[in-house]
């Protein structure tokens, strides 16, 4: 049996940039269009 070794560059920067403009307006038209059931914000207290 053999061991693949792999070299696996670490980089701590993160793999998507959420901060673009298009992230933003993607984000921002989801969150509109997802309808809850009724009342189910109040009972959360959001």
């Amino acid at each position: 049996m053999s061991i693949k070794k792999t070299n696996k560059k670490k980089t701590d920067a993160p793999l998507y940039d959420l901060s673009t403009p298009l992230w933003d307006k993607y984000y921002r038209e989801v969150r509109r269009s997802v309808r809850f059931p009724r009342y189910y914000k109040k009972v959360l207290n959001w």
